[in-house]
């Protein structure tokens, strides 16, 4: 009878925990990994604003666009977000919707409503 019990106890805290293991939540994103796929040139790939991105191991990215206007900012991956700064102030909290190996795509870059998709790749 006690060597019953003994079982059916353990077989309800084996239960728990699988349940328990089924049920959690996925870790966040690894920070460290965010920046590093994002290290690199990415390409927009038409003639707009924000045409170019660089970003380096040294937390600087260069965002170059149409009108010879040249940005030079540092940036961090915190999550979903992009945040550029510039002299500690922050210049752009953009949402990152995709990054693999050869997409990039943000969402309100510098304030803008767009969806902006880049690639590895210049197709210019």
């Amino acid at each position: 009878m006690r060597n019953t019990s003994l079982i059916r106890i353990a077989l309800i805290a084996a239960f728990l925990t699988f349940i328990q293991s089924c049920s959690k939540a996925p870790d966040p994103p690894n920070e460290a990994a965010g920046k590093n796929s994002i290290k690199g040139v990415w390409y927009l790939n038409k003639w707009t604003l924000f045409k170019r991105l660089d970003f380096y191991s040294d937390s600087t990215a260069v965002v170059d666009n149409h009108i010879d206007t040249i940005y030079r900012v540092k940036y961090a991956v915190k999550g979903d977000s992009l945040i550029l700064k510039s002299h500690d102030s922050i210049v752009s909290t953009s949402t990152i919707l995709y990054l693999s190996t050869d997409s990039l795509v943000l969402l309100h870059l510098f304030n803008s409503d767009s969806v902006l998709s880049y690639s590895r790749v210049s197709r210019r």
